[in-house]
């Protein structure tokens, strides 16, 4: 199992907003991610 902190998720978030790539994501996707932030936020 891999385990992500909050700056490597951070990271890719910023990445996929720069590529577009967020836009692409439904809803519970979006919401799913914004989850798992606040989860492992210090």
């Amino acid at each position: 199992m891999v385990s992500l902190s909050y700056a490597e998720l951070l990271d890719k978030l910023k990445k996929g907003m720069r590529k577009g790539n967020w836009r692409k994501l439904n809803w519970k996707k979006k919401a799913l991610y914004r989850a798992a932030m606040a989860y492992t936020r210090p």
